[in-house]
């Protein structure tokens, strides 16, 4: 493997600066993607859940 050293993806930089997260744009994308090609996205599904219940409870989303 190869290290990266200290490497924070970009919605890990919003929530530590208190920034609405771009959760549609990075995670629903993904959702829309599987629905109009017939795949279904199950985990992407309960990431989605989840990640908006946890931005909505710090005022992020």
């Amino acid at each position: 493997t190869h290290k990266l050293g200290a490497f924070k993806t970009s919605m890990l930089q919003d929530v530590e600066a208190r920034k609405p997260i771009e959760l549609d744009a990075l995670v629903g994308a993904v959702r829309e993607l599987g629905q109009l090609t017939g795949v279904a996205t199950p985990c992407t599904d309960a990431l989605m859940g989840l990640a908006r219940l946890q931005a909505r409870g710090l005022g992020l989303y």
